[in-house]
């Protein structure tokens, strides 16, 4: 009898998944993501979509404002969860950097891309839009880029170059930031809305009497 052969998951990707249900309505984030969209101008379109509009976007600075404070106050406590399941030191200060209102009308996308500058990346689903619809987040290997793809007989962890995560309102997706992400044509006719927002930590790095060892 043959020995078997065995697969060990040496490098696993998390992706986090919470659902703040009510959230949106209690602090009226769509009013608030149409107020400051609209007070900007739209993204040009990414020559990789020809033909395709992005989505409109506001300022990256969101996360100033007044109005925004509980939805942030908020963010932060959810990322005390998630650094402590990733198994970082707790002693970190979680500051978000960045966050933006997104507004996907019917026929628009968002192409993919990724945020080297920061640790984590997210994004919160203010709306519901017709549920077969609605585009979901796609999330990419980065091995897709850098090897052959052979062809698979059935999709799991070790072979798979993306991941489509489902959608729906007051879900919160967390994931690392160095990981490429899009988001397909809304092919509703309702406008798909969302928050996104980086999150950096602030502390030392490295072991302190390490030539890598700085404070950021």
């Amino acid at each position: 009898m043959n020995p078997k052969v065995e697969s060990i998951q040496i490098f696993a990707v998390p992706v986090f998944r919470i659902l703040l249900e009510g959230l949106s309505d209690k602090l009226g984030l769509e009013k608030i993501v149409r107020d400051h969209v609209y007070q900007g101008k739209p993204r040009p379109r990414d020559p990789k979509l020809v033909g395709i509009p992005n989505a409109f976007q506001s300022s990256p600075s969101l996360h100033t404002e007044d109005v925004m404070q509980p939805f942030k106050e908020k963010m932060v406590e959810v990322m005390k969860d998630v650094i402590e399941q990733h198994g970082i030191d707790p002693l970190y200060e979680i500051e978000i950097t960045s966050m933006w209102g997104n507004i996907q009308p019917k026929g628009h996308a968002f192409h993919r891309h990724s945020h080297h500058n920061n640790m984590f990346a997210a994004v919160y689903y203010v709306n519901q839009t017709e549920l077969k619809k609605f585009p979901h987040i796609l999330l990419w290997n980065d091995r897709s880029h850098h090897q052959l793809s052979p062809t698979r007989n059935y999709d799991h962890p070790f072979n798979r170059n993306r991941f489509p995560v489902e959608l729906k309102k007051d879900l919160l997706v967390i994931f690392p930031a160095w990981v490429d992400h899009e988001v397909s044509v809304n092919t509703s006719s309702k406008d798909r809305i969302s928050i996104a927002f980086n999150v950096m930590l602030r502390g030392r790095f490295a072991e302190i009497d390490s030539k890598e060892s700085t404070i950021l």
